[in-house]
């Protein structure tokens, strides 16, 4: 009898030690199935998790495009080892997107870019009034008219020529562009305005900061240039310091004790000492 009562209590304990296990599992299968959850709306960035907000398509970084007539989306990096697209509605006073620029149609844009517009045409965007590219095109906006020597880049950068697609640069456009009177851009080399040695020396660059040698195409400092300059005047950088490579490209003029002493800094502020390089109190 005490046998059988036994055996009796010993099948219902070993029931409830079954049962409790068996709700362990379930609720340690429950945890980690949140886990995984959780870790694959970290690995999609949300893609899955929030339908609609990213496409996780790869894209070229820092591209934009047009999804649709009142979306614009915009290229990121995920910082998962890939890009994608994250899209963004127009608001009510701009409601149409429109391709702007294509990167194949308009090689000097560098990439493509989309904008949220009143209307739907290419007459209403930036590029318009920017670059002349006003007419409504299959893949972006065209050029219109004969117009690019009144554009505002013909006098900043010397694009003056009409072109099929954008405007180009010309050899008198460069020579009385901005870029020419401010860092000696003054030539039209390989279809762009290029920095020359006479550009160079007459520049603004030059008077300023000492880059008054063409180096590599672009205007270097010189340690003449230096000690003529208005840093030199002005805050004591009037020496060419050991360039850091074959070349003084990327220098800059560089602080001395006699610069300090005769700056104006040191006059008006009393940056004449020489610590680190620069002029201080």
């Amino acid at each position: 009898m005490h046998g059988m009562l036994f055996a009796v209590q010993g099948l219902q304990m070993g029931k409830a030690v079954e049962y409790f296990a068996s709700a362990w599992a379930w609720k340690q299968l429950a945890r980690c199935s949140l886990v995984l959850f959780a870790l694959a709306c970290t690995a999609l960035t949300f893609t899955g998790c929030i339908p609609g907000v990213v496409d996780g398509d790869d894209c070229p970084w820092d591209e934009e495009r047009c999804l649709g007539e009142h979306t614009k989306q915009h290229c990121y990096d995920n910082h998962l080892g890939t890009n994608a697209w994250a899209s963004t509605e127009c608001d009510a006073e701009h409601p149409y997107c429109v391709q702007v620029l294509d990167s194949a149609t308009s090689p000097s844009s560098g990439r493509s870019s989309a904008e949220c517009l009143t209307e739907p045409h290419c007459s209403a965007s930036s590029e318009c009034a920017y670059r002349g590219l006003c007419a409504d095109g299959p893949n972006g906006c065209l050029m219109t008219g004969k117009d690019c020597a009144s554009r505002p880049r013909c006098k900043s950068v010397g694009l003056c020529a009409d072109g099929e697609l954008e405007c180009s640069a010309t050899a008198e456009g460069c020579a009385s562009s901005d870029a020419c009177k401010s860092y000696g851009a003054c030539a039209l080399i390989e279809g762009h305005c290029g920095a020359t040695a006479e550009g160079c020396a007459s520049s603004d660059v030059c008077k300023s900061s000492g880059k008054c040698a063409l180096i590599e195409g672009q205007c270097g400092v010189t340690a003449e240039g230096c000690a003529k300059s208005t840093e030199c005047k002005t805050s004591g950088a009037c020496s060419l310091p050991v360039p850091t490579t074959q070349s003084s490209l990327g220098q800059s003029c560089r602080a001395t004790d006699e610069g300090c002493a005769n700056s104006t800094e040191c006059a008006e502020r009393g940056f004449c000492r020489l610590i680190g390089g620069y002029c201080i109190q």
